[in-house]
């Protein structure tokens, strides 16, 4: 790699000194003796926990959106396609489909709840998503909401007509257009009002000099740095490989996408639980008392690609 090719991490958060002021609003969030702990009486639920860790990073929070109205058989069905969606994607996207996540904290809430803690935020819709920005005074948001193609129609007990092989690939089939859609929503969001470049000088507001040296080093084997900087610098290496040689890029994608997968495949992001089914019970992966569900009769049948799924529905 060219030097000239590569802009350099110093020289790319020069603007980082000039950004100090902007974290003073946050000088109690970032104050971890402030921030509170596992276990005390007024610990942090999931939105403020997550705003406080994404100011530290120097990330924004990305709300997985969890329905909230749930009064109709419509509104319920769509709790559970949003659930498989997003486990398909988190599951079974492509690595080029999961990079991203790996800038972002991700965490499952319902509108209301995010609602607590964003002042002025429209309940009025339920979009996918909302991202939340961290790097200003006040948290900015961005709704990331769009049309999925559809999914094919279920066979019921009668198959339709067709085979359970010929049903499981046109479902299989559906289902990645429809998660190669929402990482499409969901990149135009992340990008949409903060390039690239700008997110990594906001992730670079919350490394040391010693961090942001190492990670604009000419040659660097981004395989051997520490977890704990992969995620905290995951901006600066998503830039690194978008300005580097192909293997540069294939190198920042591997461990961006290991990253993303250690945080959301897992253990299911915060809000939220990992279930399976293959059609008939459930299993709620962690769930302290016993699995939900109908009674495993046999007669269902899950698609492979949506057996594991995110459990929206809170735990009572």
């Amino acid at each position: 790699m060219q030097r000239r090719e590569f802009l350099s991490m110093a020289g790319l958060l020069g603007l980082t000194a000039g950004m100090q002021p902007m974290l003073a609003p946050f000088a109690r969030l970032l104050d971890p003796q402030d921030a509170g702990a596992p276990g005390d009486a007024d610990a942090l639920d999931v939105v403020s926990d997550a705003l406080v860790s994404a100011r530290r990073q120097g990330k924004p929070v990305l709300v997985f959106v969890i329905p909230a109205r749930v009064e109709t058989q419509e509104e319920r069905a769509e709790v559970w396609t949003r659930g498989r969606t997003l486990g398909a994607w988190l599951n079974h996207g492509a690595e080029s489909q999961v990079v991203d996540l790996a800038l972002c904290v991700v965490v499952c809430a319902s509108m209301p709840e995010l609602a607590a803690h964003v002042p002025g935020l429209s309940t009025a819709r339920e979009p996918w998503m909302v991202l939340v920005e961290t790097d200003g005074a006040e948290p900015g948001t961005r709704f990331i909401d769009g049309e999925l193609p559809p999914l094919p129609e279920s066979w019921g007990l009668g198959f339709g007509g067709k085979s359970f092989k010929e049903h499981e690939a046109e479902m299989v089939t559906a289902v990645k257009a429809r998660t190669a859609a929402l990482h499409a929503l969901f990149r135009d969001g992340l990008y949409g009002n903060r390039s690239l470049e700008a997110r990594a000088r906001w992730a670079g507001t919350a490394l040391t000099p010693e961090e942001l040296e190492r990670l604009g080093q000419e040659r660097l084997d981004v395989r051997t740095l520490p977890l704990g900087l992969k995620e905290r610098g995951a901006a600066l290496l998503r830039l690194r490989g978008e300005r580097g040689t192909p293997n540069d890029v294939d190198a920042v994608n591997e461990v961006l996408g290991l990253v993303a997968h250690a945080r959301l495949r897992e253990q299911a992001p915060a809000g939220s639980y990992w279930a399976t089914s293959g059609g008939c019970g459930m299993h709620i992966e962690n769930d302290p008392r016993e699995s939900r569900g109908a009674f495993g009769c046999g007669m269902g049948r899950t698609p492979s690609i949506s057996r594991r799924f995110l459990y929206l529905f809170t735990l009572q």
